[in-house]
């Protein structure tokens, strides 16, 4: 089954995880027209306060804000400096020596840091200008929609339950996968609400599926704002300290089921053997 994916960091500086999200949604707000110091000041309040508590995904939010500020010849000494501070002091190569990088590998990115301070500290002689999008962020799926995709040779099926739209992110989206497969005919609206789910999970555009992948099947009435609002409260930040993440059920619960459950009282349809993640036993939710 295809799985949600956690942030990831990556020795090329422009593709790690945050470094693409920051900079995409930095350059989608401006080209819509905001003011590129408001923009910037909003992902960094949005990172520190609730999404971001790492100090190396931190070093790539900034290596973003500061290429992209570059970029539209917008970059302000005081980003700049915070940005050389974090490349000169070797800071963030610790990440990779961590995670047992190769030393050749560590140096590579140590030389690709160095040469992306040059660069920033000269002035863009060509700023990027705006570029107006024909549809503006606009989500990709409804909540309420029902996708097949292909696992391995069966067809599956995958409801968007919920979405949100949180700065520096991508568009966020709660899926929930029913647990049998649907090789033979599809079920209809309300058999699907009834059938045992085998996998939540939150996602992004990036994360998820492709959409190339994704056959629509039908619409469902879900209402909006219920399931993230659980999910969020009661268990992925809560414990697991993440916006990303999915859930294995080993109990019976369905889409009505949880559309019916109260705020708060998740633990209706999560009871403990239920787990988050791997099998790391910090990962497993405290109740």
């Amino acid at each position: 089954m295809n799985r949600f994916t956690c942030a990831k960091r990556s020795l090329v500086i422009e593709h790690s995880e945050y470094f693409i999200q920051t900079y995409r949604r930095f350059m989608s707000e401006y080209d819509k027209g905001g003011d590129p110091e408001y923009i910037k000041n909003i992902i960094l309040s949005d990172i520190h306060t609730r999404t971001c508590d790492n100090e190396y995904f931190l070093h790539d939010v900034y290596l973003a804000l500061a290429r992209a500020m570059w970029e539209i010849g917008r970059l302000p000494d005081e980003l700049l400096r915070i940005t050389g501070d974090i490349i000169r002091s070797g800071a963030d190569l610790e990440y990779f020596r961590i995670k047992s990088f190769p030393s050749e590998a560590i140096e590579r990115r140590e030389a690709n840091l160095n040469d992306f301070l040059c660069r920033i500290m000269l002035p863009n002689r060509a700023p990027r200008g705006r570029i107006p999008p024909e549809n503006a962020d606009q989500a990709i799926y409804r909540v309420g929609d029902v996708f097949s995709y292909d696992d391995d040779g069966r067809r599956r099926l995958l409801v968007i339950a919920d979405s949100v739209d949180s700065l520096p992110l991508l568009p966020l989206y709660f899926c929930c996968v029913p647990e049998k497969y649907y090789d033979g005919p599809l079920p209809t609206p309300d058999s699907l609400f009834g059938e045992r789910l085998g996998l939540m999970g939150v996602y992004n555009r990036n994360t998820m599926i492709s959409p190339e992948s994704l056959t629509y099947v039908v619409h469902l009435n879900i209402p909006a704002g219920k399931y993230l609002e659980l999910f969020d409260k009661d268990f992925l930040l809560g414990s697991a300290g993440s916006f990303y993440g999915e859930l294995h059920i080993s109990w019976p619960c369905t889409l009505k089921g949880f559309i019916e459950c109260r705020p708060g009282c998740t633990e209706q349809f999560y009871p403990i053997n239920v787990r988050h993640g791997g099998t790391d036993p910090e990962s497993i939710p405290e109740w």
